[in-house]
């Protein structure tokens, strides 16, 4: 043996074995921990609602090693009592659990505390300090309440809100008597881990983008609830909050992997320390770097790790009184060698953004999860890095432990895990000075270990899961780890009768042995080289990876409001005009109007996964939800028009249409959802369809988003995020950069109104889920602000260029009194339904509606909320928004009635049957015709609703950009459409003649039929009928189609039922034009 591996050894030896002669400092503490999804059960007891681990266990448990869940699990629910006495028994000075935030807050929210998870609590604590046992409570242990994660979870910024006013309600409920408290257990896997791998996440995996939200919202949400103890409650009760990380050592593989190890370090724990810990505070600098850069050369126009506002920085520097500290395993690093793949999106595996290997000596011994190897070493050399990076910050190590399988209880490799990893403690404390004032030991008792389910045992209790009553017993380790606290002696005990061959990762030279050489400080002669070897294998190291009836007037006198109409029969109009005062009512609409028809991408394109297009929410909705569809249908077909496009070209040339407005597919255009990848298929397919309509004098009206949101952003919370404003910017910047020279009119946003307050008022459309009053509220103000960010985007870049026009679309209902006295009631209501989208863009002043916004405010206090669950703008947002428009969209089908609910009434859901935050009850009036579950027939509503806009919101040009009426016939002969259209359109007239209102162009809605959404393909709404049984989808023309271009042709209402002109109608206009003149001269 050479003299330097001679003297290696005698270094390891020394470290080794002087450590038996150490001892714990006076004052620190032992405990254990176990978490509340793991062993409390009682997943749906007493008003507790469902959690995320609730969810992913019920509906994927493929993802479970055994297919379990812990819906039981070690039923501590019921057997707290005994997990009390076990921690009496082992005498631990403290014991570290975790609060189930949907047990407490079912909601998510502090609007209601549920009694039964309040009183739980309480009596574990109290049990806890009765038996002077101290409690550790972890807020977060990985449980999010399902209802926050529908709305983005962890990648939403909102979270770290959330997360506050959890915080909040529990210390004021505990903090008399827990004195220290863990914000967050082990942040890298819920984001480092969770993001990358779906077995343990929420369904959600996006290691590209999500991982970083997460981690900057896990890093403000235990920044945000420190300051909150510091400010408002460390004075009263005098305790100490931290966060608890996950650290495993990565040791280079050579000298040249030194500069990857130290970023890795700050990828996998520095971005979750560095913000808090260090002096300058912010993410690590080195890894800060290389994600930008790596994300500018995969074509986002910005890092994907978000930066911190100074203001961020400085909450978050210095929010800690410890740092939480737990140790498992490692792993050792290289750079991956140029004919390397890094096939698995695994943190166990790789670290892509380092373009870096992870891999295990195979020396090291493997415990029973698939990623746990063991290098006790590796624990004290993280324990200085912390030093290193932090100073001499006090540490509590809040988990070690090591898993089995099986349920013996002489568990000696526990043991032996135990015994190895508190030497290191105590060398870090003696040798490295490194300030280490508890240890923790995970797990107290064996319980349902995340994706490993119950097939690996972590406690220093056996639980006996197939016993009702969870039976608990110690294991061997257990009175090992009670020694060690009561003798302040990590050597095991001879009583435990261990012997060699038991010991099968290494075999330690003779304690007597090793005391000689720490006497004397030099290696004992004869060693054999199997001894040299043994020793040399207590420096390897192991890593936690945790993978998981219009009948009436045509229009109407300015002066008398006497009518001057042409009534309609079903073989053609019978003409009879009267002239009153000087009233003329021309049938004629204004020069320059213009007509056209309309579609959406997914309605009509099919095509759903051709190329390199991704999942949209419909896709995913129709797909693990038929049922939700009434005929079980989905858009996968459609109409086929990704196919038959120069098809639908011809039909709106054949009906002579002025403008086709379409919508383009997010998911069909950026796959990913992001502008860092544009699909040449899909900007092949926008760029033919554009070119082709304007090659027969159509003019293209372009929707940027009708409701199909694509999944990798509905993943990150969708339109409850507020990061989605700066997404669809993105996204709005690549369309007008494709489209820009072509397309002149743009809608932003179709009917945020249907896809935020009806869908999570209700869950009948995609996303599907309901969030009554926050998620649409959250979806609403998100969805002004990005029509605000896109409609700036092409003010400033293209509207010098291309001088076209922006705006977004709204669907008005009209709301009418049942009464006169009722008039507050239908005001109030056609603000939450149209105002809320249009008073911050249209109006003066911006913002929301003020009574509207002081009803909700005023609502939610009530409940208990905080803060509104309308959430205010600022005023740097109110300016943003106010004023992004050049025309105002405005789609129309149907009314309702309204009046304020009765004492002790119940409300019906918004936008359905009443406003639950207005006190308002919805319903129709009898003589309004029923066309389809929701449209009912009233058209003079249109007029009326034409008017409310000017009223609000000046002499706006108004685009009605959709109008149309559903039937369930396939009859080609549709007089009823015909008459929807001509009755509709009459009110049109008299709004532009009669009250001024500034209308500027029509559209049908919709030029062929399609898949209507929740009604799939029963509700017809087309022009031409299309049959969906033939593979070609053939589209035919109806009544209603031949009707429309007359009206077309003849800029007129003056067209029979048969679509023309008829001569006495023609016969009679003239002479009664010639008689007005007359009168005039």
């Amino acid at each position: 043996m050479s003299p330097w591996r001679l003297f290696a050894v005698w270094l390891l030896a020394e470290g080794a074995w002087c450590a038996s002669e150490l001892k714990f400092p006076p004052g620190f503490k032992f405990g254990a921990a176990t978490s509340a999804y793991q062993i409390e059960g009682a997943w749906n007891a007493s008003g507790k609602s469902p959690s995320t681990w609730d969810t992913i266990t019920h509906t994927r448990p493929q993802h479970i090693i055994d297919q379990s869940s812990g819906d039981i699990a070690c039923d501590s629910y019921n057997q707290w009592k005994e997990d009390i006495k076990i921690a009496s028994d082992l005498g631990l000075d403290f014991y570290r659990f975790s609060i189930s935030w949907p047990r407490l807050l079912p909601t998510g929210f502090p609007d209601a505390i549920n009694e039964d998870g309040r009183r739980y609590y309480d009596n574990l604590i109290n049990g806890l300090l009765e038996m002077g046992i101290e409690p550790m409570v972890t807020m977060y242990h990985w449980d999010l309440p399902q209802r926050l994660q529908n709305l983005g979870g962890w990648a939403n910024p909102k979270v770290v809100e959330w997360f506050e006013d959890y915080a909040r309600v529990l210390y004021k409920l505990y903090g008399d008597r827990v004195k220290t408290w863990i914000t967050i257990n082990e942040p890298f896997s819920m984001c480092t881990l969770g993001y990358a791998m779906v077995a343990f996440s929420a369904g959600v995996t996006d290691q590209d983008v999500g991982t970083y939200l997460c981690i900057k919202n896990v890093v403000m949400a235990h920044s945000k609830a420190w300051r909150l103890y510091d400010r408002d409650f460390r004075n009263k009760f005098g305790g100490r909050v931290g966060i608890a990380n996950q650290l495993f050592y990565l040791k280079p593989a050579t000298k040249e992997d030194e500069e990857i190890a130290s970023l890795g370090h700050e990828f996998f724990y520095g971005l979750y320390s560095h913000p808090m810990y260090s002096k300058e505070g912010g993410w690590p600098a080195g890894i800060e770097r290389v994600i930008e850069q790596n994300s500018k050369k995969a074509g986002f126009a910005r890092s994907r790790l978000p930066p911190f506002t100074d203001e961020e920085k400085e909450i978050a520097r210095g929010a800690y009184d410890f740092y939480g500290f737990n140790y498992y395993s490692s792993r050792i690093i290289r750079r991956r060698g140029d004919e390397e793949d890094l096939l698995a999106r695994s943190p166990f595996k790789n670290i892509r953004e380092l373009n870096a290997i992870l891999e295990v000596d195979p020396t090291w011994k493997k415990s029973s999860s698939f990623w746990f190897y063991v290098y006790p070493p590796g624990m004290r050399k993280l324990l200085s890095w912390v030093k290193d990076q932090y100073g001499d910050v006090e540490i509590v190590i809040t988990e070690n432990g090591y898993s089995s399988t099986g349920t013996e209880l002489n568990d000696i490799d526990r043991i032996k895990y135990y015994r190895d990893h508190l030497e290191q403690v105590l060398l870090a404390i003696h040798k490295d000075k490194v300030n280490i004032t508890g240890y923790t030991a995970w797990s107290l008792i064996d319980n349902f270990e995340w994706n490993e389910g119950y097939s690996t045992k972590f406690g220093l209790y056996e639980v006996n899961f197939n016993d009702p009553k969870r039976t608990r017993t110690a294991r061997d380790s257990a009175k090992y780890y009670k020694n060690v606290i009561k003798t302040n002696d990590i050597e095991i005990p001879k009583s435990f009768n261990i012997i060699s061959d038991e010991l099968d990762y290494y075999e330690p030279c003779p304690v007597d042995a090793a005391k000689k050489i720490c006497d004397t400080g030099r290696l004992l002669v004869g060693w054999s080289s199997a001894d040299v070897r043994a020793l040399e294998q207590r420096a390897l190291c192991c890593f936690r990876c945790m993978s998981m009836g219009h009948t009436g007037p045509v229009c109407l006198s300015k002066k008398d409001r006497s009518r001057l109409c042409f009534r309609c029969g079903g073989e053609g109009h019978k003409a009879a005009g009267i002239l009153v005062g000087t009233a003329y009512c021309s049938r004629k609409f204004p020069p320059g109007f213009k007509f056209g028809a309309a579609t959406a991408a997914y309605q009509i394109e099919g095509a759903w996964n051709i190329s390199d297009k991704s999942e949209s929410i419909w896709d995913v909705f129709s797909h693990e939800r038929p049922g939700a569809i009434v005929d079980g249908s989905n858009g996968d077909v459609a109409c086929d028009s990704y196919h038959q496009w120069r098809r639908d070209v011809e039909i709106a040339s054949e009906l002579g249409l002025h403008f086709y407005r379409f919508s383009i597919s997010w998911t069909r255009l950026l796959p990913n959802g992001f502008a860092n990848h544009v699909s040449e298929d899909g900007k092949r397919y926008y760029s033919e369809l554009i070119d082709a309509l304007l090659e027969k004098g159509i003019q293209p009206v372009v929707t940027l988003y009708h409701w199909d949101l694509p999944q990798s952003l509905q993943n990150l919370g969708g339109w409850t995020n507020p990061l989605i404003a700066d997404w669809f910017g993105q996204y709005s910047r690549v369309a007008y950069t494709l489209y820009g020279d072509r397309v002149k009119t743009w809608i932003t946003i179709n009917e945020p109104v249907i896809y935020c307050q009806a869908s999570y008022g209700s869950g009948l459309h995609a996303p599907g889920i309901i969030s009554i009053g926050l998620g649409g509220y959250l979806c609403s103000k998100n969805s002004v602000l990005a029509h605000a960010k896109a409609w700036r985007i092409y003010d400033e870049e293209f509207r010098p260029k291309y001088q076209g026009k922006v705006s977004l679309t709204n669907q008005l209902t009209w709301f009418e009194p049942v009464t006169e006295d009722e008039q507050e009631s239908a005001d109030l209501a056609l603000q939450l339904w149209t105002g809320i989208y249009a008073h911050p863009i249209f109006s003066e002043e911006g913002g929301w509606p003020a009574e509207l916004e002081k009803r909700i405010a005023e609502k939610s206090r009530q409940e208990g909320y905080p803060v509104s669950r309308l959430p205010p703008f600022t005023q740097e947002e109110k300016e943003f928004v106010r004023g992004t428009y050049d025309f105002f969209g405005f789609n129309f089908y149907t009314a309702r009635t309204t009046r304020k609910a009765k004492a002790g009434e119940e409300v019906g859901p918004w936008p359905f049957t009443g406003a639950p935050d207005l006190g308002v009850v919805l319903s129709v009036r009898a003589d309004w015709p029923r066309a389809s579950d929701w449209i009912f027939i009233y058209p003079k509503a249109l007029r009326l609703q034409l008017s409310w806009v000017k009223q609000q919101y000046g002499d706006v040009d108004i685009f009605i950009l959709e109008n149309g009426i559903a039937g369930h016939d396939t009859d080609l002969d549709d007089q009823y459409r015909v008459k929807f259209y001509r009755d509709h359109l009459e009110q049109v007239l008299l709004a532009i003649q009669e009250d001024d209102v500034k209308v500027s162009c029509y559209t049908a809605w919709t030029m062929i039929d399609n898949f209507e959404w929740s009604d799939g393909y029963r509700s017809k709404l087309g022009l031409y009928e299309v049959d969906f049984e033939a593979p070609a989808r053939t589209r035919r023309p109806r009544a209603s189609a031949h009707y429309y271009k007359s009206v077309i042709k003849s800029h007129s209402l003056d067209v029979d039922i048969n679509n023309k002109i008829t001569d006495e109608l023609y016969n009679f206009l003239f002479i009664f034009r010639v008689r007005i003149l007359i009168l005039k001269l």
